[in-house]
């Protein structure tokens, strides 16, 4: 084949996310659609994302139009020559496009791999713990409801993230512990009865930091919507208590209902690399807090009133930034600690607030209605620790190659194959070798 090239100009990955699904990498400049023929003679319209290795050569990752990853394609790039197969790839798909970065050839799509080895688990579970995180709580771990509050005013020493409910599910019933880095959750959805209307109304979107300052500030920046959204977090832990010590009548903290990041458990985000950050004062700190999921109600209205009875749902992002790391820790001791928060602005000795269901309830415990409750499914894989799988699912796949992106330029130890204390290009092709 015969086709004159245009030269093509190396450039550093960075990161894109595609439609909200999966980060991937590309060089700079639009993402291009076009038609893939088929051997069958049809065609289907997909995304194409180009990674330059720098080397003459390099790869292109295949998409539907909603981002889901079809397939992994070798390139070649021969600056003004013709291009060439790949002699250690079959060349049972390939074409030539052209885009504004070079002319290209796709050779030998590599498909996806599946999950091999794996112990299946599937399970509803109630809360075996849950309290009302708040410094003036005089029944810790026997309150019937707790709320969920924001202080964002400087007047007294309150976390922004005042009011807070702490809720911990036993999964070893369900799910082996001690499997170390084997667990793969697939899907999790955690649920909280509200216990009283709630008439600030319904926001099923995050909300930025800046929304939440005082109006004469400068960095204020007004809320486009109604409401305020109830989140979800992981759970942190200081002082003398972890994941497995830390009890419903556990002390507030060591120096009582006061002070700003000091309560012994706190509402955090997960991190790449593994660790958490406390998001207990976000506003203060200066950054939107990122969390597993914010409560959706099936047919409601955003602005509208939740009424008493309502069930929020949060479906959790299994495939955030150190999500299931944390997952995996969980499991593997046997509970799973989360923290229900928002940043509905409270009022001394009043305001509205949302208010939730506690295992303690005589409602619940009548059975008329629920506490807190997980659905999660998932398996135990065997073995799962080849270079490439980041997740440890064992499959090399698009799940792997959004860790990887989310860690570059780091020294994660997982994601720098090579050793040499850096996530970058050399890593990226090692890990693109290992897919299928």
């Amino acid at each position: 084949m015969n086709t004159r090239q245009e030269p093509f100009r190396p450039a550093d990955p960075v990161i894109l996310r595609s439609a909200g699904v999966l980060p991937l990498a590309k060089v700079g400049g639009s993402v291009h659609a076009f038609r893939n023929g088929g051997g069958d003679g049809h065609s289907s319209l997909k995304k194409w994302f180009v990674l330059n290795l720098g080397n003459g050569q390099g790869y292109s990752l295949s998409t539907t139009l909603n981002g889901r990853m079809t397939g992994l394609n070798r390139w070649f790039m021969l600056g003004e020559k013709p291009l060439r197969f790949d002699p250690d790839m079959d060349s049972h798909m390939s074409f030539a496009a052209s885009t504004r970065f070079g002319s290209f050839l796709l050779v030998g799509s590599a498909c996806l791999g599946s999950l091999a080895g794996a112990q299946d688990f599937e399970g509803v579970l109630d809360a075996g713990l849950d309290r009302w995180n708040y410094g003036f709580n005089a029944q810790p771990g026997s309150r019937s409801v707790g709320s969920a509050f924001g202080y964002t005013q400087d007047d007294f020493e309150f976390d922004n993230r005042d009011g807070q409910v702490v809720v911990a599910f036993d999964t070893s019933a369900l799910v082996a512990t001690g499997q170390s880095e084997q667990y793969v959750v697939e899907s999790l959805e955690f649920t909280m009865t509200v216990s009283k209307d709630f008439l600030a109304g319904y926001d099923p979107t995050p909300d930025a930091w800046q929304t939440h300052l005082q109006q004469d500030d400068p960095e204020y920046q007004p809320d486009k919507d109604s409401g305020r959204p109830i989140e979800l977090f992981a759970t942190g832990f200081r002082g003398a208590y972890s994941n497995l010590t830390w009890e419903e009548d556990t002390p507030f903290s060591e120096t009582g209902a006061f002070g700003y990041g000091v309560r012994y458990a706190y509402a955090a985000q997960t991190e790449t690399g593994g660790g958490m950050t406390d998001v207990s004062n976000c506003v203060f700190d200066g950054f939107t807090a990122r969390s597993l999921g914010v409560g959706t109600i099936e047919g409601q209205v955003p602005g509208d009133v939740i009424l008493e009875g309502s069930v929020l749902r949060f479906e959790v992002d299994v495939d955030g930034p150190g999500v299931q790391a944390w997952l995996t820790d969980g499991l593997n001791e046997g509970r799973l600690n989360f923290t229900v928060s928002s940043l509905v602005e409270a009022q001394q000795q009043g305001g509205d607030f949302i208010e939730f269901y506690l295992r303690e309830n005589p409602l619940v415990m009548a059975g008329v209605r629920s506490a807190a409750t997980m659905s999660i499914n998932g398996s135990i894989q065997a073995g799962c620790n080849g270079p490439g799988d980041l997740n440890r699912d064992c499959s090399v796949d698009g799940a792997d190659l959004g860790l990887f992106l989310s860690a570059w330029g780091s020294d994660d130890a997982d994601a720098d194959l090579n050793g040499d204390n850096v996530v970058d290009g050399v890593d990226l092709g090692l890990l693109l070798s290992y897919f299928g």
